[in-house]
């Protein structure tokens, strides 16, 4: 898994596609108990992303839905399983459709920016941000009945431009994000991105206590690979870029445990390159 699926990850921000209503009786070919089932595996790719690879399996198995919306945010699920499995291409295959054409508009927009992600994990840049300038320029402002989509395309912005080194665009979509009615996961999310960023601005006013502060947001989320993982890492790398080596040293240590306790292999890797880095220069 590379870098980039990180970005994947950074934008599980846990929002459902609710289009029917469980336990209910069945609407317009809807089964309410197979959506509350998609729903709860379309959460947990952020809480755990091995199980909602496992578990997607068993849907495979299961004869087609009625529904239009159904088979399509279905194959959304199926998209986010090949990703996570380092199969880009085949992710980029199933989602494309959906941001092109799928029926329902809140999923047209949430398929855009996961296949946005997805390019940037081929590394196909102009396609990546071609595609993100027409969404930008389709959805300025925010839209009550599309606002999880938008923060989710906000958010796409925002790690994408921090990876490609344009932090202060990333600084200002991530701050768009938060303004926007967060869920507690995409604010420790985006907090997360928006700290990184300004680290790598060596931005003069972030203190330690900023980063406490998303921290706190983390850990009132549950977000075990944010708040446990990439943002100790930028505490880690921030106490060392102020001169305090050993604090980062011990802090990253204190948290290996717990980093390691996520399973994604993107971060321990890069918590055990940091951790090498630290010690070498001890």
């Amino acid at each position: 898994m590379n870098r980039w699926v990180a970005i994947l990850l950074g934008l599980s921000l846990g929002i459902g596609g609710a289009t029917a209503a469980a336990g209910g009786p069945a609407v317009d070919g809807i089964d309410p108990a197979l959506q509350a089932e998609m729903d709860r595996l379309f959460a947990l790719r952020t809480v755990d992303p091995q199980a909602f690879v496992a578990q997607t399996r068993s849907l495979d198995s299961m004869p087609p839905p009625v529904s239009v919306a159904q088979r399509e945010f279905l194959q959304l699920l199926q998209a986010n399983r090949a990703a996570l499995e380092g199969r880009l291409g085949e992710a980029a295959e199933l989602s494309k459709p959906l941001a092109d054409s799928a029926e329902d508009a809140g999923l047209r927009l949430r398929a855009g920016a996961f296949v946005i992600n997805v390019l940037a994990g081929t590394r196909d840049f102009e396609e990546g941000l071609r595609r993100l300038a027409v969404l930008l320029r389709a959805h300025p402002m925010p839209d009550p009945a599309l606002l999880d989509e938008q923060r989710i395309l906000w958010g796409t912005a925002s790690v994408l431009y921090h990876e490609l080194g344009q932090h202060a665009m990333s600084v200002g979509y991530a701050d768009r994000t938060l303004a926007a009615s967060p869920t507690p996961r995409e604010a420790c999310a985006m907090g997360t991105y928006k700290a990184m960023a300004r680290l790598s601005l060596a931005d003069a006013l972030q203190s330690e206590a900023d980063f406490d502060a998303v921290d706190q947001v983390c850990r009132d989320a549950g977000d075990r690979v944010f708040g446990d993982g990439f943002l100790s890492l930028g505490l880690a790398r921030f106490l060392r870029e102020r001169d305090r080596p050993a604090e980062a040293l011990g802090l990253l240590e204190e948290r290996v445990g717990r980093i390691e306790s996520t399973r994604y292999p993107r971060l321990m890797a890069e918590a055990y390159a940091l951790d090498a880095e630290l010690l070498l220069a001890a």
